[in-house]
């Protein structure tokens, strides 16, 4: 039992690592860049410097292993769905108070109109064709008073605000996991291209 628990932990020690498999892949890279009749030193000096600035981006994030890159991935993919969860309510939200303010706007834009008009049978029709958007705008007022029938402006605003500030946010960190996600996709790339052309699986 205890050389079969050896056994394992030599292979587990000797289980090729992140910085492994990229290695090989670059060397790869380079060795078809041998083939170039032009560029070969270019290609090579690309293929270093991308190597480098992958190995220090996973040694940043502490990432050395596939099973820690797939459980980064997976983190990444978890985190970016509660964002994009998040900002959808939240731009629900904001399009929620966004027809109060609309609704307030047009309502006192064409009131006075209204007023004018409201006791001539004629222009109290020719209102009602020109002006259909008054009477939605008094309807969705009126459903969203405050405790006091008052017009909540102030409150909406503030709320039209905030809601902005936060979605601003949320768009800020979605677009920083997209970024942390292609990076490590490309690594997972890079793996699976080593592993097929090597006949290891994926």
């Amino acid at each position: 039992l205890r050389q079969s628990q050896l056994m394992e932990r030599m292979l587990f020690l000797h289980q090729p690592t992140l910085a492994d498999y990229l290695r090989n892949y670059y060397d790869k890279r380079n060795a078809v860049a041998e083939s170039y009749a032009y560029g070969t030193q270019k290609a090579k000096n690309t293929n270093l410097k991308q190597f480098a600035e992958t190995i220090r981006f996973l040694e940043e994030q502490d990432v050395r292993t596939p099973e820690q890159l797939t459980e980064k991935i997976q983190e990444f993919d978890t985190q970016l769905n509660e964002v994009s969860q998040r900002l959808k309510k939240q731009l629900a939200a904001l399009q929620r108070v966004n027809v109060n303010l609309y609704a307030m706007k047009e309502y006192f834009e064409t009131r006075p109109v209204y007023l004018e008009l409201k006791n001539k049978y004629f222009g109290r029709e020719k209102f009602k064709e020109e002006h259909s958007g008054y009477y939605r705008s008094e309807r969705i007022l009126k459903e969203n008073l405050d405790a006091n029938g008052k017009i909540p402006e102030g409150k909406w605003k503030r709320e039209a605000d905030c809601l902005s500030e936060e979605i601003a946010a949320l768009r800020k960190e979605d677009k920083r996991i997209h970024a942390m996600l292609r990076k490590y996709e490309k690594v997972k790339n890079h793996v699976e291209v080593l592993m097929a052309e090597e006949g290891e699986g994926v």
